[in-house]
Formats: structure tokens, sequence, C-alpha cells
């Protein structure tokens, strides 16, 4: 082109290049041909209709001259018209062309091109429609051919037409109309439209054919009203053309008329409608309901007032300010925004997630859409709905978190997890199992959930899962052995959980818990509560349970023989412990085989044994102590070879009606301390003199009858360290009786003989009141106080209730307060579980004191609800010289630990023991080594 471009020049090319690209997808949609050509007349961008009329491919259009595709008698002319364009001489060309196909047809079509200029004038190229005129020339060829076919058409149309003279005279109707106005045909000839128009609607209509029959309008159309002759009304909606005839005047008028009575009721309905669904969509905050014209300009229609809730503006601002829409978007979704408002046909059928800009907070919400179309099914503008799901979606999360978590926790959980459906099928298996069982997941699932239990083991787990069915969310429990997969016994606790009715479940959930090395550790505890560890012989517990079951049978049948050992402690000082150990086992053996067929031994710690025997004359008894005096009187042979000498100190007891266990290996203690004292060796029947020596306890046992306690008896506490921080967190209450003839009287001396006579009672009432008070004393120190309980404390009925009183008389803390007892308590467990569930319940702490001397082992601590576990002195005192004794403290701290339990360590007497101790786990320790027993005010100074 020669021409200079006009002011405003060409736009850059990325301006062109964007202004295509933002184009291009609406021609890429359009059923139209159309074109985007640049400004030195090359075709940028044309659509699949457009390419299809030039016999082209899209891509084979792009980039070439206007000139490729014109003849070239058609260029210089088309050249012009370009030239006029860019000048802008001309707004517009539309001119018939002919265009050149690569087969060598030609097509002849009409040319519509539009400049397209930025806001400052600049040229970014020029908008072209081409139309098809071979196309049209043939659709009016066949409309004549057709148009016999048209007029039957009309007459039988179910929409009324009409042909009216200048002056308003109908000239032509069809039977559609006259149905309408209630007429025939022959009536309405004779009638002009001014006779059955509706008075309020005829100066509408004369203005309107004035201005046709000026030339001012060629088409019109109103809603108007016509008459019936039933007085009656109808709307209908009319439309006229203009038929002029060659001098340009009215030649007829072509009226069709619609009736708009059903569109008028629906319209009513419809309105109705709107009105219910504006004030439901204004009356709910969660929900947006907005209407949203795009074409010719954006403008909001309909806002419901639920935007208010997300909004820091109300309906009338957006409304007035439509680009407010797009600034509550979140940034990042806004171009997603632009795009819907751009083309809301991409709304599609999903809705669509954004993210406000809530006064307070980003909301999410989800936005379902579509577009709405005039008449001519052109999209302008789009309806939606959306809502807050900011609630929802963060609990989604919090929930997947949650599964995330669980998930997590369940596939790496030491314990196997299965599901269980209502048919016993399992569904679910957790990577545990392959561990427990051997077998891997894929192999059980959809199999029953026997877990190839050998069959004596499936009764046991048949129970629990019938037990976990006596309702939703109940549980059953089962101990069993299985085989595992290398053929090894395993015992596994199973806890079956119904969650059947549970809609995310349905089914029961079973917890595989591996008791195994467990079980095994009870085994070997329950033989430590039972045996002695050292000499393979029954321990204290042992003897004092077999006593008092022959003693129930046949009292005066029963002797008892209590052997004490000499000399075994300076083995131990000149040969070592491990050395004493194995002479103590030699003795211990040497005293079974002089017993045997005739009693029991047992080894009730240290260098003491007890024999029972049943059906024994006193002269065969003491035969029997005489042999054992002279089996140890025997050298025995220590391990590096050298000779031991010890030597034996007897005493015999004989029972009789009314004899306890207690009092009878007392009297057989007695006659050996006897023996003991004088000789160093030898054996003594308990007889009168003892029985005098007795007689001295009894008057000290009135003495303690009549004591004053407050007057006479004095608390002591020994402090408990928490082994990793070396700070005293507890105190043990001990108590010590003034006696005011023979001084200060130790526990060891008057607790039993209280716990005999019923005064414990009353004892410990008073120990636990003082206890109380000094924890009060010790608030700011922050130190728990602990009180012993005797067996028959426990099985007082009214104890929970004395404690309950004490602690709401001194106002203790029951946090702070524990409550110990011994295994030896727990003989009776229909008795002794309800009294410590009792306790319990009242928020004081338990704790099993001297834990391995009795012979209920781990069993209390699973049946029995205590806090802590106070390991005894022979254990802790043992574990220096003994790896085995140390594995049997290790155990007990590790399976205490499991248990959720405490662990206390007794008689910590050395630092090694202490190190040990740590080492192992220990919790708290109290022995000599951390605190001797002191009175209230010297343990206060000490911590």
């Amino acid at each position: 082109m020669s021409e200079p471009p006009p002011a405003g020049g060409v736009a850059e090319p990325a301006d062109v290049a964007a202004w295509v690209a933002w184009l291009s997808p609406v021609l890429a949609s359009a059923a139209a041909a159309m074109a985007l050509i640049s400004p030195d007349a090359r075709i940028l961008h044309a659509n699949a209709a457009y390419a299809a009329l030039l016999g082209r491919s899209p891509d084979e259009l792009r980039g070439l001259p206007l000139a490729a595709v014109l003849p070239p008698d058609e260029r210089p002319v088309a050249d012009a018209a370009m030239r006029d364009l860019l000048a802008g001489r001309s707004p517009d060309v539309h001119v018939e062309r002919r265009y050149v196909r690569p087969d060598g047809s030609v097509l002849v079509g009409l040319l519509s091109t539009r400049p397209v200029r930025t806001e400052e004038g600049a040229v970014l190229g020029f908008f072209s429609q081409l139309e098809d005129l071979t196309a049209r020339a043939a659709a009016e060829e066949r409309l004549a051919r057709s148009e016999e076919m048209f007029r039957l058409a009309v007459e039988n149309s179910a929409l009324g037409t009409a042909l009216l003279g200048p002056d308003g005279r109908w000239l032509r109707v069809n039977p559609a109309l006259c149905a309408i106005v209630g007429r025939t045909e022959e009536e309405m000839l004779g009638l002009t439209f001014r006779d059955i128009t509706h008075p309020g609607d005829l100066a509408a209509d004369d203005r309107l054919l004035e201005r046709l029959l000026a030339g001012e309008l060629d088409s019109y159309q109103l809603d108007k009203r016509y008459s019936r002759p039933d007085g009656s009304w109808v709307w209908v909606r009319l439309t006229g053309s203009v038929a002029r005839d060659a001098d340009g005047g009215v030649a007829y008028i072509v009226a069709q008329i619609e009736d708009l009575t059903e569109e008028r009721r629906l319209h009513r309905e419809l309105a109705e409608q709107d009105r219910r669904f504006r004030m439901l969509a204004d009356g709910s905050a969660d929900v947006v309901v907005a209407r949203v014209r795009t074409v010719p300009a954006l403008r909001v229609e309909y806002l419901s007032r639920g935007v208010e809730k997300f909004a820091r503006h109300r309906v009338e601002d957006f409304e007035a300010d439509p680009s407010l829409l797009l600034d509550l978007i979140h940034p990042d979704d806004r171009a997603r925004c632009a795009a819907l408002f751009a083309d809301p046909t991409l709304f599609g059928g999903e809705a669509v997630p954004l993210r406000i800009l809530g006064p307070d907070a980003v909301r999410s919400i989800l936005v379902r859409g579509q577009p709405i179309r005039d008449d001519d099914g052109a999209v302008v503008g789009f309806e939606a709905l959306g809502w807050d799901v900011t609630d929802r979606q963060r609990a989604e999360e919090a929930l997947a978190a949650r599964e995330r978590r669980f998930r997590a926790l369940v596939e790496h959980a030491a314990d196997g997890i299965a599901l269980r459906d209502a048919g016993g099928v399992l569904r679910y298996v957790s990577p545990a199992i392959t561990r427990i069982t051997g077998y891997r997941p894929e192999e059980l699932l959809g199999t029953d959930a026997t877990f190839r239990l050998p069959r004596d083991q499936r009764p046991a787990l048949e129970s629990a899962v019938a037990a976990s069915r006596t309702a939703p969310g109940a549980s059953g429990f089962a101990e069993i052995r299985t085989v595992h997969r290398d053929g090894s016994d395993r015992w596994l606790e199973v806890t079956v959980s119904n969650h059947l009715d549970d809609p995310d479940v349905r089914g029961q959930i079973l917890t595989l818990h591996d008791v195994t090395a467990r079980r095994a550790a009870e085994e070997e505890l329950a033989r430590h509560a039972a045996y002695d560890t050292l000499s393979g012989l029954p321990n204290r517990a042992s003897v004092q349970r077999d006593l008092a079951e022959a003693l129930a049978v046949d009292p005066a049948s029963v002797g008892v023989l209590f052997v004490d050992l000499s000399g075994l402690k300076t083995v131990n000082d000149t040969l070592g412990h491990a050395r004493g150990d194995a002479v103590l086992v030699a003795v211990a053996h040497r005293i079974f085989s002089v017993v045997a067929g005739t009693g029991s031994v047992g080894r009730f710690g240290g260098d003491e044994f007890a024999v029972v025997t049943r059906g024994l004359r006193d002269a065969e008894l003491a035969d029997l102590a005489d042999r054992i005096v002279r089996e140890i009187d025997r050298p025995v042979t220590a391990p590096d070879g050298g000779q031991v000498f010890l030597a034996a100190s007897v005493g015999i007891a004989r029972g009789h009606p009314g004899a306890g266990a207690g009092s009878l290996l007392a009297a057989a203690d007695l006659a050996m301390y006897d023996v003991k004292n004088r000789a160093g060796r030898g054996v003594r029947l308990f007889d009168t003199a003892l029985a005098e020596q007795a007689s001295a306890r009894l008057a000290l046992e009135r003495d303690l009858r009549a004591a004053d306690l407050d007057r006479d008896l004095r608390d002591h506490y020994q402090p408990l360290v928490d082994l990793a921080t070396g700070r005293v967190v507890a105190a043990e209450a001990l108590v010590r009786w003034q006696h005011p003839e023979r001084g200060l009287v130790l526990p060891d001396t008057f607790i039993p003989m209280a716990e005999e006579t019923g005064l414990i009672d009353e004892l410990g009432l008073w120990v636990l009141a003082h206890a109380c008070r000094r924890q009060l004393e010790w608030a700011d120190r922050d130190i728990t106080v602990g009180v012993n309980l005797s067996p028959r404390q426990l099985y007082e009925p009214g104890l929970p209730d004395r404690v309950a009183a004490v602690l709401e008389e001194t106002g203790a803390r029951p946090d702070r307060l524990v409550l110990e007892v011994t295994e030896s308590a727990l003989i009776d467990d229909r008795v002794a579980r309800p009294a410590l569930a009792a306790l319990k319940n009242l928020g004081v702490r338990l704790a099993l004191d001297d834990y391995g001397t009795g012979y209920s082992g781990l069993t209390s601590l699973r049946r029995y609800p205590f806090d802590t576990v106070k390991i005894d002195r022979s254990f802790v005192g043992r574990m220096t010289g003994s790896p085995h004794d140390l594995a049997v403290v290790r155990h007990v701290i590790t399976l205490s630990h499991a248990l959720g339990l405490e662990v206390v360590a007794e008689g910590v007497e050395t630092a090694e023991q202490l190190r040990l101790l740590a080492d192992a786990g220990a919790d708290t320790g109290q022995g000599y080594h951390l605190g001797r027993p002191a009175a209230p005010e010297r343990l206060l100074a000490a911590t």
C-alpha cells in the first residue's frame, strides 16, 4: 500500500499478537466464516468455516496475502478498499468478490471487512466475514420454487398471519389469526385493526403505522390487546413488516400475530417464582446466586444478599460497579474467573472451585454456572450459583489428615490390625500381621479370621467375637495360642471391637498383640514368685501357703523346722558372693535330700530355711532336725576346691488347734534363735521357757494397746529419689514407738503384733492422718507421701470410707497420696480387687510393695489398678553379683513400663546398684544410699 497509515499508526506486533490470541478461540467456535487480517493485508487467523469456503485449511491460509486468494483483476480493487479502511476514509466494506480455490473453482462471496483499533487509534488489523452468495442464490431459487408450499404453510400455521392495507384494513387473514381473535375471515375482512384494538393500545399502534407510512420504519414489533366478540381481551405480539411498491410507497403490511395468553400466564408464574427464588436466595447466608450480563458490557442483573457474608461490599455496590466481582476473587484465581466471564460456556457441568477474599479470611466456594443466550443463541452472560465450602473443606482436610495419621499408625503399629466382615471373612490386615503370624496380608485376605488357629484355641476367639456382638461398640477379649509359619507357638491378646453398624467400617476390628515374650516372662516371674531363684526351693510365700493349708486340715500333725546357717557370711566375705552362692546351693540340696519323703523344704532368704512336715511325732521331728545339723556339719567343697565349714541352728515348733502359720513359724524362729544365741548350732523345741518369752511379748502387746498414739508414736519418713534428676519426689511414712520404759521400739517388733491383735487399724489411720498433714506442709516441694497398708487393713470393709474421711478432714490431695500394699495382701482376690478399686476411685495412687517376694507375680500388675511397682530389696541387693537377678530386675522394669506403671527400686545401698537401676530405666530409688528414715523436719531440711 502506497499511502501512509493515519494518525495513531499501526499497533505494535505484540499488541497485534495479543489481539489475535484473544479472538482466536471465539472465532474457532463460530459457525460463520471469519478471519483476522493484518494491517499489511495478510491473513493472521481464519476459522474452519472461512478456510472451508476457500478450499484450504486454516494452517494453509495463515500468513498468506489476501491477493493470493483473489483473481488478478480483483486485486487492485481490493488493495484500494484496504487503503481506505486503513486511512479511516471508510468505516467498513461490504462487497461481492470472487475467490480462486486451489482446485480452480471460483467462489462468489459477500465480504464484510472493518478495521479494529486500539484505544489510542492504532490499527490492530481487520475483522473480515465471508458469506457464500452462491448458496444464498440457490436458497432464493428454492424459496421461489416453494412459494406455494409457503402459502400453504401460512394457511396452516398456528401463528396468526395477515396482510393489512395502508389504511389499516385487513386484506387477508389466515385461520390461526381468526381463531386468536374469535372471528371468521369474512368478519375480519370488513374491519380495520383499529376496530378490534384495545383503546389503551391504539395510540401506540397508530404512531408505528405513521412511521411506516413516512418511511421511517420498515418493520416493528409491539405487544397489544385485541377484543373478542364475547367482550374478552387477548394479548398478542404483533410483528409487522412493510412491503413497498416501485415508488417506495407502502403497498401493504405483512403482520404476524402470536397469542401471548399462555406466555403471559407463564410470565406471571415465572415472575412469582422469581420473587420466591429471590426471597429464598436473599435469605440464605451460605449461598450466592448471580445473573451477570457480559454483552455488550459487564452488568449485574441480580445478586443475592448472601454475597455480603463474604465481601466488604453490599449488593448495590456490585450492581453499581460490576468490576468488584473480580476484585472479590483471590489473585491466583482471577485469571480463571476472567476466562469464565469472557466465555461462560466454560462453566460446563462441573462446579468450579474459587477462593474469595472475605472480610477476615480467604473463603473457598464452589461455583456452578450456565451461559445466558439471546434469541439468536449468542452467549450474552451467565447465571451462577455459589456456595461456601470453607468449613467442609477444612473438615475434609482435617479428616484426610486424621486418616493419614491413622493409616500411618496402623501401617507402622507393632500390633496387628485386621477387619473381619459380618461373615467372618478378613477384608483388611495390617503389615504387622506378617511379623506376628508369618503370613503375608495377601495370603490372609478373603480367608476366615481364625489365623490358622489350633482347634482347641478357636472357641476362645469365637467367644470374644460373640461378646463383641452384644451391642454396637462392644468388645470381646481373648488370649489365644497360634502357630507361626515357622512352626513356633505364639501367644496373642486379641481384642474384638464391634463396628458392624458403622457405615464406614461395617465389620469387626481385631487388634492382635503378640504377648509371647510377656508370657515367657510371666512364667519366669511366676516361678520366681513361688521359688527361690538361687536354690530352686519354694520361697517364703510358698512355705507359708503350704503351712496354712496343712494347719487347716490337721494342725496337731504339723511340725515346723526353722533352719539358720552360721558361717555363710564368712564364706561370702572371704570367697566372694558368687562362691558363697554356690556353697548355699550345695547346702540347700543337702537339706532337701535329708527332708525328702518326710516333708517340704523352702528357703526364706539369706541363710534361712524352713521345713514343714506332716504326721511326725516330737521324737521324729528332733531326729530329722539332728540329721539336718549333722549334714550341714560335713564340710562343703567350694568352687575353688577348698573346704568350707558351716553350722546349723534348728528350731522346732509343733502345731496345735488354733495355731496360725505366722505364729507357728514365729515359735520355730524363737527356738532357732535360742539355739543360735546359746551354742551357734543344734536343735531346740519350742517349750515353756520360750513360751515365757512369748509372755513377755504379750506384755509388750498390752503396752501397745494401752499406748497413747498421739503421745507415744513418732512419724518418720524415708525419701524416694527421682533417678533421672536426683530430686526427692516422695517420702514413705514409717512409724516408731517411743515406749516409756523400753525406749524407741522399731516397727519390726510391734507392727506384726498390731497386725495380729487388730490394733493395726487404729495405728494405720494415725499414720495416714499424719502423712496427709505432712503432705500439706510440703505442698510447695511437690512431694508425694506414701503410706503402707497391712493386709488386715485392706480386708477391712470400711477402709475406703476411712481414707476418704481422712482426706476430707486434712484437706490433702488424693493424687499426692500413695497407698502401698504387699503381694501377700492379695491372697483373696474376691476381697482385694473391690477394695483396691474403691480406693482408686478416691483419686489416690496405688503401689505394689515388695514386688517379687510373693506368689502373684505379673498377675497382680494386670488384675489390679496399681500405678507403681516397688521392686523388693532382695532383687536389688543381688543384682550386682548375679546377672540372672539383674535380668529379672530389667524384665520387671520393662514389663511395668509396658503396662504404664512407674517403677520404684527398694533397698538401694550402693552407687553401683544406683547406676544399674538408672541404666535399666527405673524411675525412682529408695534405700540407705539415697536417704535413711528420719523425722519429718530432717527430711524437710534435706529436700
